[in-house]
Formats: structure tokens, sequence, C-alpha cells
């Protein structure tokens, strides 16, 4: 089923919101440049705004046009920035430890949303700095995408380099969510707290293009991390 229009456009400029390109209180083009630039109407623009203004992106100003938000501790973690480079910017020594690589079929309602029996990845990963566990991450990729990814050195390289250099996958739409809760008993005895201890959990499904509008899911990621913790304050990758 093709993608909508409005959800294409709303998906590149969320892409550079998040990759840097447009910075907290920059000022999109109006809604006329915009339809203009994208060969849409005005109210397909003003649906991928309402969209990304829902998300906490984008805010508009009446008379004055739509702006991106400042930015917030939350939208901070939809960013794929690199937990190391987090973790040394904040004078702090990281380091991997891989608990789990293995090829796993889909079963039936996977997150990955493929049909069951699809050949997966299971990578799951510990994240730590100074050697204390910060973070638990869990993924399922589609193993056609990237076959040799678990002959890879997955302890010492950005599972995110991997899929996008490497293996040239191109990610083009990412559907996220961040909450706060408890540690369930598997991930609290990982992260060496108790359980139920407050936790931040990050999941995110990650899509990428067959052909010019199809979207096929690539990569589902979720990571577990331990609350209040001022120096994290983007997903890892």
């Amino acid at each position: 089923m093709p993608t909508p229009k409005y959800q294409i456009i709303a998906d590149r400029i969320r892409s550079e919101i998040l990759n840097g390109t447009l910075s907290p209180l920059d000022q999109l083009p109006t809604e006329h440049e915009m339809s203009d630039a994208y060969g849409v109407s005005r109210g397909t623009i003003r649906t991928a705004l309402g969209e990304l203004s829902a998300e906490g992106l984008v805010r508009s100003a009446q008379g004055s046009g739509s702006y991106v938000s400042a930015a917030s501790p939350m939208t901070r973690y939809f960013s794929l920035s690199s937990f190391d480079d987090d973790m040394r910017a904040a004078g702090r020594t990281p380091s991997t430890e891989v608990l789990a690589a293995e090829p796993l079929p889909a079963d039936e309602g996977n997150p990955l949303k493929v049909k069951a029996g699809t050949p997966l990845i299971r990578l799951r990963r510990l994240r730590l700095a100074d050697g204390r566990p910060m973070a638990v991450e869990e993924r399922r990729i589609v193993e056609s995408l990237c076959p040799g990814l678990l002959d890879e050195d997955l302890a010492h390289q950005s599972v995110h380099w991997l899929l996008t250099v490497k293996y040239a996958i191109q990610l083009v739409r990412i559907e996220h969510a961040v909450e706060r809760g408890k540690a369930l008993p598997d991930d609290a005895r990982t992260l060496k707290i108790n359980p139920g201890a407050p936790v931040l959990t990050i999941e995110r499904l990650t899509y990428t293009q067959d052909g010019e509008e199809s979207l096929l899911p690539a990569v589902w990621f979720r990571s577990v991390h331990r609350d209040h913790q001022p120096n994290l304050e983007r997903t890892s990758l």
C-alpha cells in the first residue's frame, strides 16, 4: 500500500530535525512554498505539520508560520546519536557487552510486523559507562538485509553504522515511543537494579524502502535505561 504523501513529507521534515539539518527554533518554509516544492495541496502540508506538531517537533505561531520546537529532554531521546560519543562527551568511558547474537525466525505477533517464519537476527547488548550498566538493548533485524551481520564485531562497532554504511540500508521512516516505567525482572538483573526500579524505555521501529513508495520493516529496537541519568539525552546505536 503506497505511503500517503503527507506521511512522506512529515518523515522527511522529521528526519531533517532529528539529524540536525534543521535546528531548534528554525523557521520552516511557508505552506505555499512547501506546497510548490512537494507538488501537493496546502491541505496535505497542513496534515504533515499537524503530525509533527503532535509529536512536539514543530510548533506554529499565528501570523508568522511554523518553527522547529526548542529542544526538550523528551525529543532528544528521538535523536539517532552514538552512545559511545555521548558518554565520552560526559567524561565517561563507554563499553559494550554482547549478551545474545543469533538467528531467530519471526513468530506470530512479532514487533517487526513481518510474516511468521521470516528469518531475523536477534541482538541483545548491554551498554556500560565506567563499567556501570546504563542500558540494555534488544534488536530484531530482517536477516536478508544484512547477511553476515553476526560475523561482525558487535561489541565494538555501531550497529547503525553497519546497517546504513556497510550494508547500505536506507532507513527512511521511524516510529518511536519513549516512556517511563518500572524495571521488569530480566532487565533489572542485567542492569543490576531492583525489580520495579524506575527505568526509561525507548522503542523504535525503522523502515526501509522497496521501490519508490512501499515501506518494509527493517529494524525493531528497544532499550531500557536506568532512569534519572542527567548525562544520557539521546538514544544509543
